[in-house]
């Protein structure tokens, strides 16, 4: 899992590189993704594979971690995660408070 976590890692890093700027449109030459079956996945764009790959894997992941962290007894909830928006809480009706 680190080898491949750096390899995507190297990708990433690698993809401006060539001064590009990330276009919607522009087609991408291959493919990383594959299918639980193994087969190569190919996108029009960069942006169909984010939309349709990318993050639906990202967030299947997360809300599995979550769901095990949660079974084993890890305190967690929604304060976790959008921590950012309590000050935007009425008075009164903060989490625990």
């Amino acid at each position: 899992m680190r080898r491949r976590a750096g390899a995507d890692r190297g990708n990433a890093d690698d993809a401006g590189r060539d001064g590009s700027r990330g276009d919607e449109c522009r087609r991408t030459a291959r493919s990383r993704a594959r299918s639980t079956d193994g087969d190569d996945l190919h996108f029009e764009s960069g942006e169909a594979y984010v939309r349709d790959w990318a993050l639906p894997q990202f967030y299947f992941h997360l809300n599995t971690a979550y769901a095990v962290l949660r079974h084993h007894g890890a305190p967690l909830g929604k304060v976790d995660y959008v921590a950012y928006a309590l000050p935007c809480l009425r008075p009164g009706t903060a989490p625990g408070g």
